[in-house]
């Protein structure tokens, strides 16, 4: 039996197109997260340090890497998937320890980031005392 070739065409765009869609809203949603960031509050079991108490916490975003800018040596990697509800973000460190987490986005200066380190990605943007959670609120900063 022959398989016209406009069939066998037809078929491999229609596989391939929900990849390349997905593909491209990924990289859509990493340059939402690409520049420096100011962590301007930081809960972690309940405890919440505010932006006067955070002066120095800042992060850079360059492509899939974060870069905190006062340890520019400790840059981690990280992996989006935006399709997930919440929204899915992996921080890999250089020793390969991965914090999941999930995220948001309010408008395009400010990302809210909620993390464990005990493989357990969080379903709430909350670090509720005992929860072993951090929730991270960054402000873009302008230039």
């Amino acid at each position: 039996m022959r398989i016209p070739l406009l069939t066998v065409l037809t078929t491999i765009a229609l596989v391939l197109a929900p990849a390349r869609g997905a593909d491209e809203t990924t990289e859509k949603e990493l340059k939402r997260f690409q520049g420096e960031w100011k962590v301007v509050e930081l809960t972690k079991d309940g405890e919440t340090r505010k932006r006067d108490k955070l002066k120095d916490q800042a992060w850079s975003f360059k492509g899939d890497k974060l870069v905190p800018l006062d340890n520019k040596d400790d840059v981690a990697t990280i992996k989006i998937d935006p399709s997930k509800k919440p929204a899915a973000l992996d921080i890999i460190d250089k020793s390969g320890d991965r914090v999941e987490s999930i995220y948001k986005f309010t408008g395009d200066d400010k990302l809210t980031i909620c993390g464990q380190t005990d493989g357990k990605r969080p379903t709430e943007f909350a670090a509720k005392k005992g929860s072993g959670a951090m929730l991270f609120v960054l402000e873009r900063v302008k230039k």
